[in-house]
């Protein structure tokens, strides 16, 4: 199937690509084998580029307050308030310093990734490694689905390249059957489950299913089964 370029070209796409990867690359690190020299490295870039975007527009900010006010200083109407000149933010704290050209160090990282044994088409997706599909078919389309469990926390981690929102489908113990649980409406969702396990696991079933237009469209995902404890 043909896809679209997957490394973003406008700053916003690029400053969220870069926060999905320092947030959800290390879950991976062991199936990828990823450094943690190179962890460290995206976390790194994430706070230079969310510093850099955000003085920038400090900046911006700051100086269309000062033409304003030159303007107003410089032939403005009289009698008005200039008792207020306008100020820079304060920038804030220097992040530490990484190299130039971070978004080749990630075309570079993701390259190397995509060679590793256990890399899938299933992570590069959730990993936003792909371009969105030119000719997308809903009937076709099927989530990825990865869990996390830390104490009594679920994490969902899938792909939002081609359907950005997610319904949650879980199975309870000995349950018959699948019950809706909460929509997912980015990549990641972190939640727990109202129930009392009286410390014991419970065995729990997860799945996923697209949604466009507040319609479940394509296929289920893979089922992901965890034991789950309150």
């Amino acid at each position: 199937m043909a896809r679209k370029n997957w490394m973003p070209r406008s700053i916003p796409a690029r400053a969220r690509l870069l926060a999905h990867l320092d947030e959800n690359l290390k879950h991976y690190k062991n199936e990828l084998g990823i450094e943690q020299d190179d962890l460290d490295l995206v976390h790194k870039c994430n706070l230079m580029f969310i510093y850099l975007i955000k003085n920038k527009k400090n900046v911006a900010s700051y100086l269309k307050a000062l033409n304003s006010y030159f303007n107003e200083l410089n032939e403005g109407k009289y009698g008005k308030n200039m008792s207020v000149i306008p100020k820079l933010s304060d920038f804030g704290l220097d992040p530490e310093i990484v190299p130039s050209n971070i978004f080749g160090f990630i075309r570079e990282l993701r390259g190397i990734l995509m060679t590793r044994h256990n890399y899938t088409f299933g992570i590069g997706l959730a990993l936003m490694f792909y371009g969105a599909e030119i000719n997308f078919k809903k009937d076709a389309y099927k989530p990825t689905i990865k869990v996390i469990v830390r104490g009594k926390t679920i994490k969902i981690i899938t792909s939002v390249i081609d359907v950005k929102n997610h319904q949650i489908y879980l199975k309870i113990g000995k349950s018959k059957g699948f019950v809706i649980g909460q929509r997912m409406m980015s990549a990641n969702m972190e939640f727990e489950l109202p129930i009392n396990t009286k410390n014991v696991g419970i065995p729990i079933s997860i799945m996923l299913i697209g949604v466009i237009h507040d319609k479940e469209i394509g296929k289920y995902s893979d089922i992901v089964e965890i034991l789950y404890k309150s």
